[in-house]
């Protein structure tokens, strides 16, 4: 076992989330199989590609599990997600490795949205919190 893992995926794409594990070894595997069953375009894979570039983490080329596998980490943490396929991903992960998820911290807080279906009617309220410190919550 080596140390441990922060494993990034294609939705926690943040200098936040890199930079607070500094302890620890960030990876983003680049899995063609993973990133098809997405059906991302062009331009989505350039944008991701972009994006670690930006964040300066190590990028792994391969298959997740294979990859992981090979690490070989002693713990590995990642963000939590509500994309089903990346779910079912973390799953099997989890049940070969010791694994935490880490949560990032609500966009907005304490707003009453009835019927929140509709973009507009969410953004209509969020919006006045938004861009406050904390989702308005200081």
């Amino acid at each position: 076992m080596t140390k441990p893992v922060y494993w990034i995926h294609d939705k926690a794409l943040s200098n936040r989330t890199a930079n607070s594990s500094d302890a620890l070894r960030c990876v983003f595997i680049w899995d063609d199989a993973y990133l098809k069953r997405q059906s991302y375009s062009f331009k989505r894979l350039v944008f991701i590609y972009e994006t670690l570039c930006e964040m300066n983490i190590e990028v792994l080329r391969g298959d997740t599990l294979t990859i992981l596998g090979a690490l070989a980490p002693s713990h590995i943490t990642t963000n939590h997600t509500t994309d089903t396929t990346l779910k079912k991903l973390i799953t099997t992960v989890s049940q070969e490795f010791e694994m935490t998820l880490a949560y990032e911290p609500a966009f907005v807080r304490n707003i009453d949205i009835p019927d929140a279906r509709r973009f507009f009617k969410y953004w209509k309220k969020a919006s006045k919190n938004a861009f406050l410190i904390n989702g308005g919550e200081d």
